[in-house]
């Protein structure tokens, strides 16, 4: 209709357009100042009641209106509702299947909860009956917490330290474990190992080491796959490793002297043989006992004796390079390995150094003790070649037996000398 209420265009099912041109007395439309609204009225044309929305646009002077009979629009809202009702209905069946599953999720929680926390009593009381104590670590954070047997174990004042910070494992682990910690560690947070377990030294409160066995898993990763949550113990094992250190000194060292036996001087000979057939270079041997040390022992006795085979090693070793090794092989008998060598001159260089030191006296309290020496030296591959592992151990018994050869060559000419090598192969 035109802004004045004149019908131009309707449809309808009944009468269709036959009433364009009839001016609609009050029309809502018309009156109302507003650009669109609603109303519900019977019609003055056809007298159905309807609901009405009405939109005007001025600038064609026009209006247009749109309406429903009420009957339909009622029935279309009954079957909505009919439809919202039987909607109802199935979402309050679903709600309540899914309230009765949460409250029985909350109780198999619940129950779950209560296993676990007995499951860790449990656990916890065992680990403390065994002495160990656990931590766990935010791995984003780095920060690990203890509990109070790790807090112990680790001479920690705080209940809690950082794990995974590059500067908190620097301040806790040893140096030369600290590599191999972090290694450990960045292996298994990225899966490449399965657990995590590393022996190595941490620093208490006093400034000293102590020995622990760490183990531990990641126990909980994100969306991603990235992870969150690091568990695991720590284990005091500082007992364990004196013992094992000990036990290593009585296998390699010798117990009056402190310094290398036969067999660490044997697996050290080898392993110069082995560089220097890849570097192309010499290794020199010494070999050579004290003179008149079997006088001392029977005019002062064995406690003076063993006194003065302290006194010895102490002596030579201070004379000698850091890289050269000192042992005794049994008795009053030494060797010195020298694991680069040029030429025969530089092993003799060093007997005659040992056996000038030798000749010096030595103090035992007011007791005024002499020897001396006689030295032999041999040198590889001059004596005794090998080039594969097997072929090395037994280079280095060849070596050892033409420097003992020589010096007894320097007994046979009147002791308190030095003789140079014989000349032996293998094979």
């Amino acid at each position: 209709m035109r802004l004045d209420a004149t019908v131009i265009a309707r449809s309808s099912r009944a009468d269709g357009n036959r009433h364009m041109g009839v001016a609609i007395p009050d029309a809502p439309q018309t009156r109302d100042v507003g650009i669109s609204g609603a109303f519900r009225k019977a019609s003055r044309l056809d007298g159905i009641e309807r609901f009405y929305a009405w939109h005007k646009l001025p600038e064609y002077g026009l209006v247009v209106t749109v309406g429903q009979a009420v009957p339909d629009a009622e029935a279309r809202f009954a079957q909505q509702r009919e439809v919202m009702r039987s909607a109802g209905l199935v979402v309050s069946l679903v709600l309540a299947t899914l309230g009765w599953a949460a409250i029985g999720a909350a109780d198999r929680r619940r129950r779950a909860l209560k296993a676990l926390a007995a499951a860790e009593a449990r656990w916890k009381l065992a680990l403390n009956a065994a002495g160990d104590g656990v931590w766990d670590c935010d791995i984003a954070t780095g920060i690990a917490t203890l509990s109070p047997s790790a807090q112990r174990i680790l001479d920690s004042e705080h209940p809690t330290v950082s794990w995974f910070g590059e500067k908190g494992l620097a301040e806790l682990v040893h140096p030369d474990e600290l590599e191999q910690v972090r290694a450990g560690l960045r292996a298994h947070v990225d899966g490449i190992t399965a657990d995590y377990t590393m022996e190595h030294r941490l620093r208490t409160r006093d400034g000293g080491w102590r020995w622990i066995e760490a183990r531990g898993a990641v126990t909980e990763r994100g969306e991603r796959g990235e992870p969150l949550r690091m568990v695991g113990t720590f284990s005091n094992i500082d007992a364990r490793k004196r013992e094992e250190q000990r036990m290593r000194r009585m296998a390699h060292e010798d117990a009056l002297t402190g310094l290398p036996n036969r067999v660490l001087l044997h697996d050290r000979m080898r392993q110069a043989i082995l560089t220097a057939n890849r570097e192309g270079h010499k290794v020199g041997l010494v070999y050579f006992d004290l003179d008149n040390f079997k006088p001392v022992n029977d005019t002062h006795g064995h406690a003076v004796g063993d006194r003065l085979l302290r006194m010895v090693a102490q002596r030579l070793r201070a004379a000698l390079r850091e890289s050269d090794t000192l042992a005794r092989v049994g008795g009053d008998e030494f060797a010195v390995l020298l694991p680069r060598c040029q030429q025969p001159q530089d092993a003799e260089r060093v007997a005659a150094t040992i056996l000038a030191r030798l000749e010096q006296p030595f103090e035992d309290g007011e007791r005024i003790l002499r020897i001396s020496g006689s030295l032999g030296y041999a040198l590889y591959p001059d004596c005794g070649a090998g080039d594969g592992e097997g072929d090395a151990a037994a280079a280095a018994e060849a070596l050892l037996h033409s420097a003992d050869l020589a010096m007894y060559d320097a007994k046979a000419h009147g002791r308190n000398r030095i003789s140079g090598s014989y000349r032996t192969r293998v094979g």
